[in-house]
């Protein structure tokens, strides 16, 4: 489908735009209108035909005719929604500031943010001073007025007494009697007269086309709802499209209980008619019964197999319940029924939308317009699709067309407000995000908009607000909980942000999209993550592979702080950026909840200090984000480093720049590139000789990410480091010359379904480096090669929901060539390499996994090939680029209980590093890293039981380990992980033979403790016991000892500044302690 904007369609946006401008010119605006109503300017005049955007001003009164609706939108964001027969004044207090709402009669239903105690309303008995979200009030004939708060809290009273009703509460005010409170049992069946329930007679055969009860059509079309109930009451022959649309007219004015009686008497009087068992699965899906309206669809669908009505109520309670497989098959089955109905095509449409299946999207909308080219929120949904295509002008024009068909479309005014979200229109989105509201307070997508805005606004206590009220609304959906979860980590609140968390990962099954949430570089929307920055790394991973996806950025965000090598880290990183590039963009301060563009600056600082040496960092750090005419993401960081010598003689400093680029010219295309440039100038001090090193490190990668579908993806990388050094003596004329550069492409697919995954790829990297040696009288030279080949495949096989298989097989060819004045030497290595791996839930909170994985390093930094089998990722720290590792894995893990969790393994491997002992190649560090892309965090996951103190360096050896590790939330605000670890490594090459493999002490003891509180203040603590360990694998050992960790972080309210302060190697041997101290100032 092809979207052209023409000069009549650019003035209709530049005129809706203005529309939602001047909403609020008045002091209120009828938005919403059903049936018919009044106003009147003042108390005495005539009353004037109301219609929709009519601007209302202080003091003047409006009303509604018998079965009629009207909805106002009153300054400063207050929404009422009037029910049939109610008489209304609204009224600006002069002396203070508040506004103040005059219910004579009737009904009506209000939401508001204002401060507590500047709304009020006045019914003829008591005056209700409101103090939260939302309420209904109903006035009888006699004066009684009634009230029920949904959310919130209002102070209820007249000269006689005064109570406070709060939430799920009513009290009753009588005139000459104290108001009387008491507690409803539901109260949201109170107020579901607020839905809009659109009458469509073409949802019906026998009135589409030329076909029958005209009369009856014409007045639905000119809103005489009375007019057309009588005529259908009168039939002399009725049909059963009359008790049909009877009873939609029924739920039009809220007479639930005189639908259902309709329609179960049809049901009895046509009961080969499978419509009206549908038709009660749409009035239980209306009053929010999702899993009862899914019980009727199925039964209906079952018992009518031909009738698409059936078919069609069972994919939209499936669709409601995240039932989306469920949801496109009956859907599909209603399409194939039905040739001239487009609902069920529209319902397919919005399934592929939230997949991002555009293709399909344009398909199955085309279809609908085809069948039925007047199709309520048609329109909408075409300018949903083309905001998730990124094609913002098609998207305005295909709301504004929406809106113009239909003012009171609900949908069109969400998607709207979404894209007005997604420009940083703030205030226009809020405009637009009231009326849907107002139109439709079912609709939860529109309350996830609403509570973003809040958030954005620094409002999050409303977005909370919000947020709960979403989950009322789609009680499957675990979108609210992860937003709400990111707001409680904003707010400090990690504790909170862990429970909401859970419930996400409770209702994952059910996730319809994740296409709204914003990215940012650390993976915050990860459910694991308020787990992670509590301390509790191993649940935080758990959750992190219970929820993992290959496809969505966040995965590899977050899987990237939780992993312990720095090359399995890297590569999530790198996949992460290639998959979401807008990512570099985020608010480092706050969390967006939706995409949003800014620009943003963070000022930094850090410094330590110890005996040894003082270290300090200054650094600047720029980055945002534009979305016109398409997504665009940047980053740039400088950065200056010094190292000031105290007992250990090296004096060092250098400047880092980094600058990353990222895009998204359309939905299926991502393309990101990162440049890194680091220049160091060292000074060596010893007893007997000085040194000085100049030179640089640079690294250049760009590359991308194409969504062929859904459920498919490429990932293509190209990529060039380069290393240069030169060392001075200046005490002798000896000069030393190196440099290194490395080239890199890799290529990688992944496609799923039905819980099944496949990757394939292929990878080549080649390094080649050089040291140059001159002296007075001798030149040495060294020139190395290596050159690493790979192509992969490997897949996950889901048995069934608690089972799952893994396997795969790589082919490795790794060349090593080195060449000397001393001589040469050429290795090869050509292998097949296996990975096999299994994991069984036998329950919802258990996972037991086992992973046999034969691996070689890359020389490359990192790679795109997945890092995880069976949800155990590979640990690189003890294998060298060109290594082999043969590691067999077994774990389970147990959520004991909502507060506590434990995690025990057996694993063992073998290692072979090339080179000999003593000689070991490929040692040197990259330097150049792409974790500069943010912000680190001086201590993450510090008592992670199997991390390393240093890099290992031997030729070859053996590891095996026993460990059990326990976090555990123990309230008041703390925190705790433990940890015991046996390892037992062998050398096992000739020279060494026997001895234990260098930083891995045979016993390791951990427990942390760690506290938070609302003040946005987290402490910790991490106290560990290691036994000997040695530091090279021909000796020097360290002694065994405790460790003590100290750790300190707080954050301004508005999250501007952020201090963090550290103490380590507190209560080591051998080892001074170091401090440190790290500022950061946001912009």
């Amino acid at each position: 489908m092809q979207y052209t904007c023409t000069r009549p369609q650019l003035l209709a946006l530049v005129l809706c735009g203005c529309t939602v401008a001047v909403a609020h010119a008045g002091f209120a605006e009828i938005i919403g209108l059903s049936g018919k109503g009044d106003y009147r300017p003042d108390g005495n005049g005539a009353w004037l035909e109301a219609k929709l955007k009519v601007q209302l001003e202080p003091s003047w009164w409006v009303r509604t005719g018998p079965d009629s609706h009207m909805a106002l939108v009153v300054a400063p964001e207050v929404q009422i929604k009037l029910a049939a027969n109610s008489i209304f004044q609204l009224r600006k207090d002069e002396k203070t500031p508040g506004t103040t709402l005059n219910l004579r009669q009737g009904r009506a239903w209000s939401q508001s943010k204002q401060p507590s105690g500047t709304l009020k309303m006045e019914t003829p008995s008591a005056i209700a001073a409101i103090h939260g979200t939302d309420w209904e009030m109903v006035v009888d004939a006699e004066g009684r007025s009634t009230l029920t708060v949904l959310h919130g809290s209002v102070q209820f009273g007249n000269t006689y007494g005064t109570v406070r009703v709060g939430n799920g509460e009513q009290a009753l005010a009588e005139p000459g009697k104290a108001p009387v409170k008491r507690i409803l049992v539901n109260p949201a069946e109170r107020v579901q007269w607020v839905s809009a329930v659109r009458v469509e007679p073409d949802r019906y055969a026998e009135y589409r086309g030329d076909g029958q009860r005209k009369e009856v059509i014409e007045h639905i079309a000119r809103e005489d709802w009375l007019g057309a109930e009588s005529l259908l009451r009168s039939q002399a022959s009725p049909l059963a499209a009359d008790t049909l649309l009877l009873a939609d007219l029924a739920l039009r004015n809220a007479n639930f209980a005189e639908a259902r009686a309709l329609l179960e008497r049809g049901a009895a009087a046509y009961p080969m008619d499978g419509r009206f068992p549908a038709a009660l699965s749409r009035l239980a899906l209306i009053q929010g019964d999702g899993a009862g309206a899914l019980k009727l669809a199925q039964s209906a669908s079952e018992r009518f197999a031909q009738t698409a009505d059936a078919w069609l109520a069972l994919g939209e309670a499936a669709y409601f319940e995240g039932l989306a497989k469920l949801a496109q098959s009956a859907f599909r089955r209603a399409e194939t029924l039905d040739p001239a109905d487009g609902r069920a095509s529209l319902g397919l449409a919005r399934i592929a939308i939230a997949r991002e299946d555009l293709a399909a999207a344009y398909g199955h909308l085309a279809e609908a317009q085809k069948r039925t080219p007047q199709l309520p929120s048609l329109a909408a949904e075409q300018g949903n699709l083309a905001t998730t295509a990124y094609q913002w002008n098609a998207a305005r024009t295909q709301f504004d067309v929406a809106l113009r068909q239909d003012p009171q479309d609900y949908t069109a005014l969400s998607g709207l407000a979404q894209l007005q979200l997604r420009h940083g229109e703030r205030d226009a989105a809020m405009e637009t995000i009231l009326r849907s509201n107002l139109l439709e307070p079912r609709y939860a997508r529109t309350y996830l908009y609403r509570a973003a805005a809040h958030h954005q606004r620094g409002e999050s206590d409303t977005a909370l607000e919000f947020l709960r009220q979403a989950t009322e609304r789609d009680p499957q959906d675990p979108l609210p909980h992860l937003m709400a979860s990111l707001v409680h980590q904003d707010r400090g609140e990690l504790f909170a942000a862990a429970v909401e968390a859970r419930k996400a990962k409770e209702k994952l099954p059910f996730l319809k999209s994740l296409d709204a949430l914003a990215m940012d570089q650390k993976g915050s929307a990860n459910i694991g993550s308020a787990l992670s920055k509590l301390g509790m790394a191993s649940w935080a991973r758990y959750y992190a592979a219970e929820s993992n996806d290959a496809l969505w950025a966040g995965s590899h965000f977050f899987l990237a702080d939780q992993t312990i090598g720095s090359f399995t880290k890297a590569s999530e990183l790198v996949q992460g950026y290639l998959t979401d590039p807008l990512a570099l963009g985020a608010n480092p301060r706050m969390q967006s909840l939706l995409p949003e563009p800014g620009n943003y600056l963070t000022l930094g600082a850090r410094m330590t200090n110890s005996k040894a040496f003082g270290y300090s960092e200054p650094s600047v750090v720029v980055n945002g984000s534009h979305y016109a005419p398409f997504p665009v993401a940047w980053f740039f960081e400088g950065l200056r480093n010094e190292l000031r010598p105290g007992q250990q003689d090296l004096d060092a400093r250098g400047n880092a720049y980094t600058l990353a680029l990222g895009a998204k010219p359309t939905h299926d295309v991502a393309l990101f590139a990162f440049a890194n440039q680091y220049v160091p100038e060292i000074e060596r001090m010893g007893l007997l000789s000085r040194e000085r090193i100049t030179g640089h490190t640079r690294r250049l990668d760009a590359g991308g990410s194409l969504r062929l579908d859904p459920d498919t993806q490429v990932w293509l990388k190209l990529g060039e480091g380069s290393y240069t050094a030169r060392t001075i003596s200046l005490q002798s004329p000896i000069t030393q010359d190196q440099d290194s550069s490395t080239r890199v492409l890799q290529l990688r697919t992944t496609w799923r379904a039905g819980g099944h995954e496949v990757s394939a790829g292929v990878e080549a990297a080649t390094t080649d480096a050089g040291l140059l040696t001159r002296g007075r009288t001798l030149t040495t030279t060294t020139q190395e090669q290596d050159d690493f080949r790979l192509v992969y495949a490997q897949g996950r096989y889901a048995l069934a929901n608690y089972w799952s298989l893994e396997g795969g097989l790589a082919g490795i060819h790794y060349r090593k060539a080195v060449q000397s004045s001393a001589g040469s030497s050429d290795q090869t290595r050509d292998h097949a390499l296996p990975m096999l791996g299994a994991v069984w839930r036998p329950s919802a909170n258990v996972a037991l996994r086992a992973a046999w994985h034969d691996w070689v390093r890359s020389n490359a930094p990192h790679s795109l090939r997945p890092t995880a089998i069976a949800g155990i990722p590979v640990d690189d720290q003890l294998t060298l680029p060109g290594g082999r590792q043969q590691r067999l894995r077994l774990q389970a893990d147990w959520e004991m209980t909502r507060s506590s969790f434990v995690s025990a393994f057996v694993d063992a491997r073998t290692v072979r590093n090339l080179g000999e002992a003593g000689f070991v190649l490929n040692t040197a560090q990259e330097v150049s890293d792409i974790n500069r892309l943010r912000d680190r965090g001086t201590f993450q996951n510090g008592n992670d039981p199997e991390r390393l103190e240093g890099q290992p360096v031997f030729a070859e050896g053996s590891l095996r380990q026993l460990g059990l590790v326990g976090n555990a939330v123990l309230g008041n605000g703390f925190a705790a992980n433990t940890s015991v670890v046996l390892s037992d490594s062998r050398n096992t090459s000739e020279w060494f033979k026997g001895l234990p493999l260098p930083y891995l002490p045979r016993h390791r003891v951990g427990l942390g403790l760690d506290w938070s509180n609302a003040a946005r203040l987290t402490a910790g603590a991490t106290l560990v016991w290691r036994s000997e360990q040695l530091t090279t694998e021909y000796g020097n050992e360290i002694p065994a000892s405790w460790d003590l960790a100290l750790r300190m972080k707080w954050e301004s309210t508005d999250k501007r500044w952020q201090l963090e302060s550290w103490a380590a190697q507190m209560l080591k041997k051998a080892v001074d302690p170091t401090i440190g101290i790290a500022v950061l100032l946001r912009y």
